[in-house]
């Protein structure tokens, strides 16, 4: 895996501790229901059928989570950058190596032509 696949994954992190935490709880509690004329049964609970739903929603604010998200987004930039520069770099030495090749070819096919000529020339002018 890359520099700036695993910055950019420090940096998720580091934006998500920032973001606000939410929590929900619902529950729900049966007891026994009095008869008529039997003690209360139901001490604990405020009725028979109890229904409870809570939500929670907190955030934490610090300086050090902020300058955190702040150093991981620099060096997440700089992962980006060299990642860049390493892409344009090898851009520049495919095309270099095809031109090579291209011109190797070129130069090959010269010299078999003169190497036909020659022996051309030499069939001809020589003699048996």
């Amino acid at each position: 895996m890359s520099d700036a696949a695993l910055a950019r994954g420090d940096k998720s992190l580091a934006r998500d501790a920032l973001l606000p935490n939410v929590n929900y709880n619902t529950q729900y509690l049966y007891t026994q229901g009095n008869g008529p004329g039997e003690p209360v049964r139901y001490i604990a609970n405020n009725a028979v059928h109890e229904y409870i739903s809570q939500g929670n929603v907190h955030q934490i604010l610090d300086l050090t989570s902020i300058s955190n998200f702040r150093r991981v987004s620099a060096v997440a930039a700089a992962a980006r950058a060299r990642a860049e520069v390493a892409s344009r770099g090898l851009v520049v030495t495919v095309v270099r190596s095809y031109y090579a090749v291209a011109a190797a070819q070129q130069k090959l096919l010269s010299a078999q032509r003169a190497t036909d000529e020659g022996d051309r020339f030499f069939k001809t002018y020589a003699g048996p």
